[in-house]
């Protein structure tokens, strides 16, 4: 069980640990952006224990609830019971415990404003907020500088993904309640730039928020305190809001045209400059088409969102495995998967590589009979969206996809695999249905 004095100590961590970054070291200016995000997540986790124990609930009321008993003490993963990969990620999570929770009493109102307040309340009170207390004074008081933020809709029922994500990585949350259309649709550009704009003012806003919280709580703590200088800037890479947390339904792809000079993905641009472009490349970017943040994409049920969202907060990601159904020539060569495992291994990964005839449609299929074991998995193919193929150009249908033993990130060199990412009958479809919770991938041809 966690320890209560962690939650007296933690505000005083946080605190020292801002303070130290509010002037960093010339020497700090120069660290990467994607190193400074890592290293502001890492205190956070690292500063809020883990309890070895699953919480299976039997629906969403109830998992709200059980969310709400989070704290600075201590977190645990919470599940539906009804998820067919709850299993799995118990596999993967190794629980000293799993607990069952009975029905709470305390149902969600059917109101969509209300429903907000009580996922707002359960993000407060993991951080140890008082009550009516918004979330950003919170962060204020313990100095904590939200390094994104989440956005949902009530009505969405991705909704439990936003709510896991705000309380363990410390961001606010953001309601975008507009219909935005289907994952395997594609989305025009008024509503691409509809939703920008949206994400932008909601940017601005909780910079401005969090300024001025800061400034309450150190004027509160010490009236004759100096105060800093300025207010927090978004607008960048490398300062405060730096990733996009989506959790809710919208078309994965988008036609749009890209500012001239913008460093986007080309995809045939002779013939369609206009795309398709995946929609979480084209968002979070400046009218110049420079980033401000990165942003990610969770959307399905409930129960598959509340995984989805648990297994990138509390599953490990050290078991990595190097597949390349390309041959060892000519441009292929550049996408070896030899010399990856090797750089891995070297930095005390588990890492094995396959490729030659052990990326061949024979070896593949053996991993149907036991499934992928890896957390991560680093695959080369290409095709089609209902086909994908391996060492001697041997085609795998979808139906060939093994299921994870647990929990796993992809990376899969493909074009077209994510095109249509909530058909099972594509290969990105299919992964994700067998137990995948994060995808990097192609929307088209060729990147």
């Amino acid at each position: 069980m966690p320890n209560p004095i962690l939650s007296t100590i933690l505000p005083l961590v946080f605190a020292t640990a801002a303070l130290a970054q509010s002037a960093p070291p010339p020497a700090a200016q120069d660290i990467p952006w994607p190193v400074m995000l890592g290293a502001r997540l890492n205190l956070c986790q690292q500063n809020r224990p883990v309890v070895s124990r699953v919480v299976l609930v039997p629906d969403a009321d109830t998992w709200l609830d059980e969310m709400a008993r989070w704290s600075p003490a201590g977190q645990w993963p919470v599940l539906f019971e009804s998820d067919p990969h709850a299993a799995a990620f118990i596999r993967g999570f190794r629980p000293e415990e799993i607990v069952r929770v009975p029905a709470t009493d305390r149902r969600l109102p059917a109101d969509a404003d209300r429903r907000k307040v009580r996922m707002l309340q359960a993000i407060r009170a993991s951080w140890g907020g008082r009550p009516d207390q918004p979330v950003l004074e919170r962060f204020a008081e313990i100095r904590w500088e939200p390094p994104g933020f989440a956005v949902t809709s009530p009505g969405d029922p991705a909704w439990p993904a936003a709510v896991a994500i705000a309380a363990a990585r410390g961001v606010p949350l953001v309601f975008i309640d507009e219909n935005l259309g289907d994952a395997n649709e594609i989305m025009d550009e008024p509503m691409l730039g509809a939703l920008e704009t949206r994400l932008r003012s909601a940017a601005a806003d909780i910079a401005r928020r969090s300024s001025d919280a800061v400034r309450s709580a150190i004027a509160a703590a010490d009236p004759d305190a100096v105060q800093p200088p300025g207010g927090y800037e978004w607008d960048g890479l490398g300062d405060l809001l730096d990733a996009v947390a989506i959790c809710r339904e919208l078309p994965g792809r988008v036609r749009y045209r890209p500012p001239a000079g913008a460093v986007v993905p080309k995809v045939r641009p002779t013939d369609r400059p206009d795309g398709p472009f995946a929609t979480t490349d084209a968002l979070c970017r400046g009218d110049d088409g420079e980033r401000w943040a990165y942003a990610g994409w969770i959307w399905g049920d409930e129960a598959r969102a509340a995984n989805t969202a648990m297994s990138s907060i509390f599953l490990d990601r050290r078991n990595l495995w190097f597949v390349s159904g390309y041959p060892k020539n000519g441009d292929w060569a550049t996408f070896g998967v030899e010399s990856c495992a090797a750089w891995a291994a070297e930095r005390g990964y588990a890492s094995l590589y396959f490729d030659d005839e052990e990326a061949d449609r024979e070896s593949w299929d053996k991993l149907l009979r036991g499934g992928i074991p890896a957390d991560v998995l680093f695959l080369n193919s290409h095709g089609n969206p209902p086909e994908f193929h391996l060492f001697g150009n041997e085609k795998v249908r979808p139906t060939h996809v093994p299921f994870s033993s647990h929990p796993m990130a992809l990376s899969m060199v493909h074009s077209f695999s994510l095109q249509r990412p909530d058909d099972v009958n594509t290969v990105g479809g299919r992964f994700l249905d067998r137990g995948v919770y994060a995808y990097i991938g192609s929307v088209d041809e060729p990147y």
